[in-house]
């Protein structure tokens, strides 16, 4: 998903370009936006929008707060951010996660696709209370999307919801 260390160039990296030829597009340092897979979401964000390999925006962090326990996430609050997510991320310390932020309450669905580790994912409304939540193997483009709109959603290590205790229904406190 996400890759977005402080102080760091991102890599770039390559997207398959939709048409008859299936051609590889590079421009400036800048890689043309992918085309989405067949029968894939419109917003999907594993692959939807692309970085340029000259920006440099470093993620925010946020501590969020469960009832008995706290956590610090990465914020992805841009089509870019989003896009990125953890991609290509091999570790994510225990209670550290990635919180990504819609502009407006939306159904977003989101992959795997050079993810290379398990998450769980909550899929959080305005008011601050999950509304699913879904584990997600690595690398696999199957979709998982809310089962209604939400303003956010919340990406931690696979598991991490189910041994705290948290449910669909549990409040977060400190959302953006």
């Amino acid at each position: 998903m996400k890759l977005s260390l402080s102080g760091r160039l991102r890599p770039v990296f390559f997207a398959q370009i939709a048409g008859a030829a299936g051609l590889l597009c590079l421009s400036a340092g800048l890689l043309m936006p992918s085309a989405l897979a067949h029968n894939k979401p419109k917003n999907h964000y594993r692959l939807t929008g692309l970085l340029a390999a000259d920006e440099i925006d470093p993620l925010k962090h946020v501590s969020l707060h469960f009832p008995g326990i706290s956590i610090r996430v990465e914020v992805a609050d841009t089509q870019n951010k989003r896009a990125r997510g953890l991609m290509y991320r091999e570790h994510l310390a225990p209670n550290e996660g990635m919180l990504f932020v819609f502009d407006q309450p939306s159904m977003p669905c989101f992959w795997m696709k050079n993810t290379p580790l398990p998450l769980s994912i909550a899929f959080i409304n305005a008011n601050g209370v999950i509304r699913e939540i879904a584990d997600m193997a690595p690398n696999t483009t199957d979709t998982h999307c809310p089962p209604d709109k939400v303003k956010y959603a919340l990406e931690m290590n696979q598991g991490w919801f189910a041994k705290q205790g948290i449910k669909v229904g549990t409040a977060i406190q400190g959302l953006p």
